[in-house]
């Protein structure tokens, strides 16, 4: 999540979208303050006059993905009161309309935090859209680092290979996890269970159909040949649990000194699901790009998503995986080529989407090059294909 200061409220305000005579932000953070306290501090007692100068909202934004729900970090500081907290808003648009269910994300915060695992704490739902103009939800702010390069070039040797371990042991503690019976009521309710006994069926139509959906004329016959490929060639359903399903670095929050995962955010396309469709997310950072046949000029923005193998304290895919697996994860070599098969799929299928719309992609830098990607995000599906094979 890159972190960018907010001068004023000009891209806060762009999101909230108050009715004729609602509450303009400052106001309504302090109606919310009032109503429910902030954290375990009640600071209803904190708040003075309005119009003040000792009290002060100060607005970061988390994320700068268009189609990603707008996400803000507030500090509110009055006398010598001082708290953070997140304010997670529902977009202005409607065209992404199943991953935004601010709501819904909010419930799934709820009840993973009872269970233990790694997340936020959730204070506060409002679906009424007559408050601010949108949807939105409160949760406490995780301090710790988000590493936003998998080579984590920033760190020493041992510091990095604690974050893969630490990455790969919450891995396995998601993706073994007791399903509470009240998400997995939740999941029944938004139409995100009965994808479980044919998941791979239910995914790889998904990315293959929303590919054919977005692309002029016939598309390409190479990218067309892989999603057939995938189709036909279903990968056996691995273990059935919770997944998260855009578990990576970007929404993980690691702790400052010990380098333990503290919280993993951005629940909102999470699902019951086969647990390979993580492991092969989190499997794409080890693609070999010195054995793949890239274009130089791609070769510098891979590096920002790609594991350099010399870098010293990252492990091997095979490494990483086997710490996984010491965690109580499963996982078998020759079933991942499958799932990596299926997210080429899926990448081609967002990039695809975005180059269609041109929309501000999360993978920005890469835009002016989407159709090199998507033509090399195929040539790799087809070799996790073959050597499946």
């Amino acid at each position: 999540m890159a972190r960018k200061e907010i001068e004023d409220n000009r891209v806060f305000n762009k999101y909230w979208k108050a009715p004729p005579g609602g509450l303009q932000p400052q106001e309504c953070m302090k109606s919310l303050i009032k109503l429910i306290g902030v954290g375990d501090i009640d600071l209803s007692k904190y708040l003075i006059p309005k119009g003040s100068q000792r009290e002060k909202f100060e607005w970061k934004c988390l994320n700068e993905r268009d189609h990603s729900n707008p996400t803000f970090k507030v500090t509110y500081r009055s006398g010598t009161a001082l708290v953070n907290f997140v304010v997670k808003m529902k977009p202005p648009n409607e065209k992404y309309e199943f991953h935004h269910r601010v709501n819904f994300e909010f419930e799934v915060l709820s009840c993973l935090y009872k269970a233990g695992i790694p997340v936020p704490k959730p204070w506060y739902s409002e679906s009424r859209v007559g408050v601010i103009g949108t949807e939105f939800f409160i949760m406490e702010f995780v301090e710790g680092r988000v590493f936003n390069n998998p080579n984590l070039s920033e760190l020493q040797g041992h510091e990095r290979k604690k974050v893969y371990d630490s990455l790969a042991k919450v891995a396995a503690q998601i993706h073994n996890a007791v399903i509470p019976d009240a998400l997995r009521e939740l999941f029944r309710e938004t139409n995100r269970f009965e994808s479980t006994r044919d998941f791979w069926k239910w995914d790889i139509g998904n990315w293959s159909r929303n590919y054919s959906d977005y692309v002029s004329g016939p598309g390409n016959d190479a990218t067309n040949h892989l999603m057939q490929r995938l189709k036909s060639t279903i990968p056996p359903l691995g273990k059935i649990g919770l997944i998260h399903r855009d578990f990576g670095f970007n929404n993980v929050v690691f702790d400052n000194k010990t380098f333990e995962v503290k919280a993993v955010v951005d629940w909102e396309m999470c699902c019951i699901g086969d647990t390979y469709a993580d492991l092969a997310y989190l499997a794409m950072m080890f693609l070999p790009i010195d054995q793949l046949n890239i274009q130089n000029e791609l070769k510098p923005l891979l590096n920002k998503m790609i594991i350099d193998g010399r870098v010293f304290g990252i492990p091997s895919e095979q490494e990483f995986f086997r710490s996984y697996s010491s965690s109580g994860g499963v996982c078998d070599a020759k079933v991942l080529l499958l799932g990596k098969a299926s997210v080429c799929a899926r990448f081609i299928s967002i990039f695809q989407t975005a180059h269609k719309h041109k929309d501000k992609h999360e993978s920005d830098f890469l835009r002016p090059h989407y159709p090199k990607v998507i033509q090399l995000l195929t040539e790799i599906g087809q070799r996790f294909l073959s050597t499946y094979h």
